[in-house]
């Protein structure tokens, strides 16, 4: 039981502290893990579309929202600018795969 307290008061101290370790030991770590675990025991789950399909989903929604329960010139321009963004975070999106690490970044491995 006591055992249980201390370890519990170590991961409160771990938990508040503000500065965030080095890159190269996080880098270690992760090598250290990924060599513990053979490629063929691994999956990657990739959730880089993740954001782009929660972004659409909203946006049409508001988007139907306001189709149907809005009148006059700003039932148009709401649905307009809701289509907007929705190809905006498209174009993010493609911007971040091309670009960036975005499908590294955005990868959950199961054991």
């Amino acid at each position: 039981m006591n055992s249980q307290k201390e370890f519990d008061e170590i991961m409160r101290q771990a938990l508040r502290a503000e500065e965030e370790p080095p890159e190269a030991l996080r880098l270690q770590l992760q090598k250290q893990l990924e060599a513990e675990i053979p490629p063929r025991q691994r999956k990657n789950i990739f959730l880089w579309y993740v954001p782009f399909i929660l972004n659409s989903l909203f946006f049409s929604t508001l988007g139907l929202w306001f189709l149907y329960f809005s009148t006059g010139w700003l039932r148009w321009a709401a649905v307009g600018i809701c289509g907007h963004l929705i190809l905006c975070c498209g174009v993010l999106t493609v911007i971040g795969l091309r670009f960036g690490d975005l499908k590294k970044q955005l990868c959950v491995t199961i054991k």
